[in-house]
């Protein structure tokens, strides 16, 4: 009872009545009982119910430089009336820097502008053009829906792909590292099978990812690693690389937003910088073949 009671964070009666009703078989309890989804801004939402889909299934990849540049003034601007930042003394001039940026080359593919804006070091109040993008997907509202949804379109020409194209990551794991909310513990227990509301950014190498956790530093570290399928690989993932002269690359292995992961395994260290929390994953083959109203991750 006690171990079932830690890893599914249930009381003892709960305990014991699963355990009774798999005639004591702890494996088969623990796969018929999976703890409530905890309270959280996602909480209740699904890919099936989410603004997101509505105006994905809309949105068209950006047809060009003037085309993109709505969209992402829509999302700029819409992000700093949510928090607060003046739009013509910081927002616009942030703009604009990253369209110049994006657009060093107007020949270029849109994917390709997309690619170097998601890579962008720019920063609005110390937060990068990917911080926002995301930001803005886990909140789901209107109007930046339509824009997340038409940026995402042209970034995901880069993520993906029918087959799976490599490179693929060494032993089909890749790694990602920083900071956790234990409110959200629950959420993250074995066989639990979720989607993820925004774009989640990875790396081929553990190193890389516990060296974020070593800059970002404090008791609350997590070290995520996410397993690929090794003959069916991923549909929905791709390597972005950075496209801004005298910018180091970083090689992100990105999933598109709303992927789907089921956990594995998970280890509840101390949470500093030496033992982070582990927490392993397997990444859905193909998110067209997983249920849309799965819940969504309250952390990532």
């Amino acid at each position: 009872m006690a171990h079932f009671r830690q890893q599914r964070f249930a009381d003892d009666a709960t305990a014991r009545r699963c355990l009774e009703e798999a005639g004591w078989d702890l494996q088969a309890a623990m796969r018929a009982f999976m703890p409530p989804v905890p309270d959280s801004p996602v909480a209740g939402r699904t890919l099936a119910t989410s603004k997101f889909k509505t105006a994905y299934m809309q949105a068209l990849v950006p047809e060009g430089p003037m085309d993109l540049g709505m969209k992402l003034g829509t999302l700029i601007q819409e992000y700093c009336g949510q928090e607060g930042i003046d739009w013509v003394a910081e927002g616009e001039p942030f703009l604009k820097q990253l369209q110049r940026e994006a657009m060093l080359n107007m020949d270029d593919p849109v994917e390709q502008m997309m690619q170097r804006m998601w890579t962008s070091t720019l920063t609005l109040r110390q937060r990068e053009f990917c911080f926002i993008l995301n930001y803005m997907a886990r909140a789901d509202a209107q109007p930046s829906a339509s824009a997340v949804a038409g940026l995402s379109r042209g970034i995901n020409k880069l993520c993906v792909s029918i087959p799976p194209r490599p490179p693929f990551p060494p032993g089909d794991v890749c790694y990602r590292g920083g900071g956790f909310d234990d409110r959200y513990r629950s959420f993250f227990v074995g066989s639990r099978k979720y989607r993820q509301p925004a774009y989640l950014a990875t790396s081929f190498s553990e190193a890389v990812a516990r060296q974020f956790i070593v800059e970002r530093g404090g008791d609350d570290c997590v070290l995520w690693r996410v397993r690929i399928d090794p003959v069916r690989k991923c549909h929905h993932v791709n390597l972005v690389t950075k496209t801004v002269p005298g910018l180091p690359d970083e090689q992100e292995y990105l999933f598109a937003p709303y992927s789907a992961f089921t956990v594995l395994s998970v280890r509840w260290n101390a949470g500093t910088v030496a033992a982070p929390h582990e927490i392993e994953l397997l990444a859905a083959v193909d998110n067209k073949a997983e249920p849309e109203d799965l819940p969504l991750a309250p952390w990532s």
